[in-house]
């Protein structure tokens, strides 16, 4: 079944981008204390983070409106992606990367109000290269 096909499929991503946001949010705060980020590198990640929040809520409360015909993704790959997505998040591993993961997660959130499957898709394959799963 593809991803984002109906209200409960559209919940559920928003559910796990929500997660998302919270595991960055602690990552964030514990990069800071072990010296990984810098104070500007954590204000623009917890810009990001505040922006994914509001996405996600976004998404919960217009499901029906956000659901996505012709996604050529499966749910279950869409699941698998943001889960990898938030593991990477919660390592931060340089600054760069985690700062980058975030921005690709925060447009697949954008992506997945729009609706448009090409958007998504777009989205989808960049937090794919980032975490090292191959989408199509």
């Amino acid at each position: 079944m593809n991803g984002l096909s109906n209200e409960n499929q559209v919940i559920e991503i928003a559910d796990r981008l929500s997660e998302i946001a919270d595991q960055a949010m602690d990552a964030t705060l514990a990069g800071v204390k072990a010296g990984k980020l810098s104070e500007k590198q954590a204000q623009e990640a917890i810009s990001h983070i505040q922006q994914l929040s509001l996405l996600s809520s976004g998404l919960l409360t217009q499901a029906v409106k956000s659901i996505v015909d012709g996604l050529k993704i499966s749910q279950e790959k869409l699941t698998e992606l943001i889960d990898k997505a938030k593991t990477r998040i919660a390592a931060i591993e340089t600054a760069a990367k985690f700062i980058d993961l975030l921005v690709d997660v925060l447009a697949f959130a954008a992506a997945a109000i729009t609706g448009k499957p090409d958007t998504i898709v777009a989205a989808a394959l960049e937090i794919g290269k980032d975490v090292g799963l191959e989408i199509a």
